[in-house]
């Protein structure tokens, strides 16, 4: 390898702080600090280095022009990062004494670190499950920083991020159990009712809030349509092995009798306003029983035990 690459004194700088603060003023403000930790000049409690700005750059900087340093020096100062002070003693010895000031270098270090949360959260997006053990690799690398410390406020909004948004992704979510289950109605018998959740179950209808709600509006136009009971318009639902209820299915299967001239003279003499006479369970469930045999040609013998259905 090149010589170029390791036979002179290195300059280092943190490309985070190169990225907010520009890469001049970087390295500049990394070779200060280089320097102030080796001088023996205090003032008020601060130590500071001292150096021409030709000095600066035959000495440390010399890919750079007078100019550039003056620029850089300048930018420096007035992000309040560098103090500089004429500390000597001679009135004609014009030349700076440079310090840092820590506080504004330390509003940096706190905004670079919090740009890094922030592009964590980025690149985590909702699901930190789909990059697996990453998630754990990056909370570590985050919880360095270059001196090998890092604020705890800084490390507690990191493990937050973290385990917020692993809780939040879809595959990190508990299955619930809050299923929903329909009520049974009080007027509906147990035999039939469990029926009905059998018969559901077997067609693998949906068991929502939604779905039957609509179920529960159209039983009720067909209840009131027939004058039918619950149990009964439940029993034919099993009966017919439909998944699901309309009641217009039901209202054609149960066409109302309408009042003709050649009827009962008493039926012809009835008000409009009359209601027909309900028949009862056991009529309905046998009338049910015809027409079920009739539907399917199923032909029912008579017997001693057995009424016959003409």
């Amino acid at each position: 390898m090149s010589n170029i690459l390791l036979d002179e004194r290195l300059i280092a700088f943190i490309p985070s702080l190169a990225r907010e603060i520009g890469t001049n003023e970087a390295i500049v403000l990394q070779q200060i600090n280089y320097w102030i930790q080796r001088s023996t000049n205090i003032h008020d409690g601060k130590r500071w280095v001292y150096n021409t700005t030709k000095d600066w750059v035959e000495k440390e900087f010399c890919f750079m022009s007078e100019s550039t340093l003056k620029r850089t020096i300048a930018s420096l100062k007035k992000m309040k990062l560098i103090e500089s002070k004429k500390l000597s003693k001679h009135t004609g010895y014009h030349i700076n004494f440079y310090t840092i000031n820590e506080k504004e270098v330390q509003k940096i270090d706190v905004k670079i670190k919090k740009r890094k949360i922030d592009e964590l959260r980025d690149s985590i997006g909702s699901d930190c499950a789909s990059i697996g053990s990453d998630c754990t690799n990056e909370k570590v690398r985050l919880n360095q920083s270059t001196s090998g410390q890092i604020d705890t406020a800084i490390t507690e909004s990191t493990t937050r991020l973290l385990t917020d948004t692993k809780e939040s992704s879809p595959s990190a979510k508990k299955p619930t159990n809050d299923k929903f289950k329909p009520v049974k109605p009080e007027q509906v018998s147990d035999q039939t009712w469990n029926d009905l959740l059998g018969l559901r179950k077997k067609k693998r209808a949906v068991e929502s809030q939604t779905a039957w709600t609509r179920i529960n509006n159209s039983i009720e136009r067909a209840q009131q349509a027939t004058g039918h009971t619950l149990e009964n318009i439940f029993s034919y639902w099993v009966m017919r092995a439909w998944a699901g209820f309309d009641e217009k299915w039901y209202i054609n299967a149960h066409p109302q009798p309408t009042n003709n001239t050649q009827g009962n003279t008493h039926a012809n003499n009835q008000s409009a306003n009359s209601k027909p006479r309900r028949e009862t369970t056991d009529e309905y469930k046998q009338r049910m029983q015809r027409e079920f045999n009739e539907e399917f040609g199923i032909e029912v013998q008579p017997d001693s035990h057995t009424d016959c259905y003409s």
